[in-house]
């Protein structure tokens, strides 16, 4: 059974022949009558509506007639016109789309961990009450008399510099998020432009000559120049 991937792909190929064909002025008659020496139009009329999936040579021919790229009715491009710059923008423009989506989940992923990091740098809550409770009790020292703080000076300086190194590790675990955070953008900007790079070679290669495989599937038929 023909999986739904390829009916897809099949009405898509057939939906962009038809549109092909419409810009090109022509109709399933002449098209037929030029190509397959028959007037009649079931045979284009199946293969615009997905039911026939034309082969490599016959899509090449199809397209050269319409004056399109192959890799726009494949869906390699967003550009219609038979044109090598064209083509070769499109399949960039798809690309790069693909490459900032994996972008984007490798920079979500690495920001989770750096702030799964500094979370985990939290002190307990009850320590961050115990800080604060702290802090009250030096404003409440310190607001009273000189003989009341005299009694309890050594105790309240103790006091007042743990509360200074709590205050400055909160503000060190701070300061590291921040820095992951940069990190993360300032290196992964400059890994997606060495990636984008090697992508356009790839592509380059890649996409040299227009292709489009064979469906080892029964109940797709393929049809070809020469089919009767």
């Amino acid at each position: 059974m023909a999986k739904k991937s390829d009916l897809q792909r099949r009405v898509l190929i057939g939906r962009k022949l038809a549109m092909a064909r419409d810009m090109a002025q022509l109709r399933q008659e002449d098209v037929a009558l030029e190509i397959f020496g028959t007037p009649h139009k079931n045979r284009m009329s199946e293969i615009e509506n997905g039911k026939l999936m034309p082969d490599a040579e016959l899509l090449s021919v199809l397209c050269q007639k319409y004056g399109v790229s192959a890799d726009w009715v494949l869906g390699f491009t967003i550009e219609p016109e038979l044109d090598k710059t064209a083509s070769v923008a499109g399949i960039l423009f798809n690309s790069l789309g693909e490459m900032m989506s994996e972008y984007t989940q490798a920079m979500a992923f690495q920001l989770s961990m750096a702030a799964a990091q500094h979370i985990a740098s939290f002190p307990k809550a009850l320590t961050v009450e115990l800080l604060e409770a702290s802090k009250g009790l030096i404003h409440a020292c310190l607001s009273q008399d000189q003989s009341i703080q005299e009694k309890v000076l050594p105790e309240l300086h103790t006091l007042m510099r743990i509360v200074r190194e709590c205050e400055q590790n909160r503000a060190k675990q701070i300061r590291n998020l921040e820095m992951a955070i940069d990190d993360v953008f300032q290196r992964e900007e400059n890994d997606l432009q060495q990636k984008a790079l090697i992508d356009l070679i790839q592509n380059k290669k890649r996409f040299s000559k227009a292709s489009l495989q064979q469906q080892a599937l029964d109940e797709v038929k393929q049809i070809g120049l020469f089919a009767e």
